[in-house]
């Protein structure tokens, strides 16, 4: 996985949440899963 702690936007936990989220969405996207929702 990817650490943001050092990284600027760690600052900010509005930017925290939008680059968590992109980021669970790339691993479901590279993530061998066949679940429809």
């Amino acid at each position: 996985s990817i650490d943001f702690s050092s990284h600027p936007a760690g600052a900010d936990p509005v930017t925290m949440r939008a680059i968590q989220k992109a980021v669970a969405l790339i691993e479901l996207k590279f993530t061998p899963q066949n679940e429809s929702h």
